[in-house]
């Protein structure tokens, strides 16, 4: 099957090397023979440290956590904004994609469900003007189905 070219989507997955004993990484292992193979372009960054000289260097970017912005504070113990590093980093790699998709290691994606859901969102993004934010995120509601609350 084609892969979904970077043009149409452009994934970008947190995980960590080194947390829970290595749990997220293996986590992103497994999905890295699986449903990530179906996209053209793949990013992970993770904000571990990360040698430029070392094999990982190809595969993760470190990146910096998140600090000093009112009302956002990763160190808690979870990671409601762990995605928020990814947004930027995904446009400034790849400005032209139509959409961007931020998921955890955890995060199991059907390809074809996801190209579905995007020719159903087009016609509501081209009319909203261009910009769109759907997913779920913690303490954030669902948006409502189309046709209206169920």
């Amino acid at each position: 099957a084609p892969r979904v070219p970077r043009s149409l989507v452009q994934v970008g997955i947190v995980t960590s090397l080194t947390a829970r004993g290595g749990a997220y990484f293996a986590r992103w292992e497994r999905n890295s023979r699986g449903w990530q193979r179906d996209f053209e372009d793949v990013l992970t960054y993770v904000f571990d440290p990360v040698h430029p000289r070392s094999p990982l260097a190809a595969a993760f970017r470190n990146v910096t956590r998140l600090s000093g912005i009112p009302g956002v504070d990763e160190d808690l113990g979870y990671a409601n904004f762990a995605q928020l590093p990814a947004w930027r980093w995904m446009h400034e790699h790849n400005p032209t994609a139509e959409w961007y998709l931020g998921t955890d290691d955890d995060t199991v994606v059907v390809t074809a469900n996801l190209l579905r859901l995007i020719e159903t969102l087009r016609p509501r993004l081209n009319a909203s003007g261009g910009l769109a934010v759907v997913g779920k995120c913690i303490g954030s509601p669902p948006p409502p189905p189309p046709g209206g609350p169920r």
